[in-house]
């Protein structure tokens, strides 16, 4: 199946171990339970900062082995997080210990990722009998399970399954018009290309999402400007690109609170359709309105777009013939990651 070029905006049986574990073991009294849980959150601090600073050395592609084993190392260390808080809590199913297994997935993402689905079904188990199988949070571990096997393990089928199963649910919960239940459509609109190259269903999804949003203007959480950069932004992968560039032209247009990351993202995009056009003017009119814009929001939130309107405008720079800028753009991608290393 041939793409063109486009950007990246590149968790069972634990739970019921614990189970038995609980009855097994004597629970602390107050003072040692509090000793104890603040063993687990310092765990979890260091859990947080630990994939924090993975997930940045992954972006700028400077993530070593040595690197990843030493975060498998500590994935192991921090399953004891998980038996602390089953011991205080005196039962496996807690939000606190969902938050745990989420960070140990996330760990094992990073450096051995078929470890991690164990975890987020433990988190999807745990969400389903603390808020019921048809539950907002129980939808959400539906979705986080859909973009591991999507991204993690290209098992597409599967994925299908968790997203379906976490629209059927916000369906039920909100109906069919509320803004909410386009959470995942655009991911699972994907998915169902990337899967069979179903155009049809994929097609149908990113609409309903713009139709839907569209009717609820005031909508915040997925805001109508940015169903319209999903469906860009898939059209872009499909090639069709000129459905691309109206879709994402209706989202420049609408977009709200300016020198964001999402009016970045639709920038780049056009950025780079234009490049796979070979329109290299107007290529470039778009990654550098692109690059103005995150330059001046990575200056106050250090946003990864960064990097990546840097590398795009390099690239068009290059194919325009200007060695010079793309050279300085490239020494100024080198000095931006070593800052951000160093931070």
């Amino acid at each position: 199946m041939k793409t063109g070029r486009h950007l990246c905006h590149t968790m069972g049986m634990v739970t019921l171990s614990l189970a038995l574990m609980v009855g097994a073991t004597a629970i602390p009294q107050p003072s040692q339970a509090n000793e104890t849980l603040a063993e687990a959150e310092r765990l979890d601090q260091k859990a947080v900062s630990m994939i924090k600073r993975a997930q940045l050395l992954l972006r700028i592609d400077v993530l070593e082995q040595e690197e990843t084993d030493k975060i498998c190392d500590f994935a192991l260390e921090y399953e004891k997080a998980e038996w602390i808080k089953t011991r205080v809590y005196k039962t496996p199913f807690h939000d606190d210990i969902a938050l745990t297994l989420e960070h140990i997935s996330s760990l094992y993402k990073l450096c051995h990722a078929p470890m991690a689905q164990k975890y987020l079904n433990s988190v999807l188990r745990i969400k389903q009998k603390l808020y019921s199988t048809d539950s907002e949070a129980a939808a959400s571990a539906h979705d986080a399970l859909g973009d591991y096997l999507r991204v993690y393990m290209m098992e597409f089928k599967k994925a299908i399954i968790h997203y379906e199963e976490a629209k059927r649910i916000r369906i039920k919960l909100y109906g069919a018009d509320d803004p909410r239940i386009t959470k995942n459509f655009n991911r699972l609109a994907i998915t169902v290309f990337y899967h069979k190259n179903e155009k049809t269903y994929a097609e149908k999804l990113l609409e309903d999402a713009i139709a839907i949003t569209r009717a609820s203007p005031e909508n915040e959480a997925n805001p109508y400007w940015r169903a319209h950069m999903d469906a860009g932004r898939y059209y872009a992968m499909t090639q069709a690109y000129e459905k691309a560039i109206s879709h994402l032209e209706t989202a420049l247009n609408i977009v709200k609170d300016g020198w964001n990351n999402d009016e970045i993202t639709i920038l780049s995009e056009l950025g780079m359709i234009y490049l796979n056009k070979n329109d290299l003017n107007l290529s470039l009119k778009y990654t550098k309105k692109a690059y103005d814009k995150a330059k001046a929001l990575y200056k106050k939130t250090r946003t990864l777009d960064f990097l990546q309107t840097i590398e795009l405008l390099s690239e068009i720079y290059t194919a325009m013939g200007d060695t010079k800028r793309s050279e300085q753009l490239k020494t100024e991608l080198n000095q931006v990651k070593v800052r951000l290393i160093k931070e």
